[in-house]
């Protein structure tokens, strides 16, 4: 019970998992696109070229 009335203190309420979670999302639909591949290696590869050398990441995120 602690840790939860301390998350919701307001130095703690800034923190999120939607780039977390959104990276998941993206994954989840590269392995949807990408059935039937050959080998793990290339949805690997796939997965890590569409997600950090498609685009900047960091250009979602808000800054104060």
């Amino acid at each position: 019970m602690i840790p939860v009335i301390t998350a919701l203190e307001p130095q703690y309420c800034h923190y999120t998992n939607g780039p977390l979670e959104g990276i998941n999302r993206k994954i989840k639909q590269i392995q949807r696109t990408a059935y039937g591949y050959r080998n793990f290696k290339h949805l690997k590869v796939r997965i890590y070229l569409q997600t950090y050398l498609g685009k900047d990441t960091r250009s979602s995120v808000k800054t104060a």
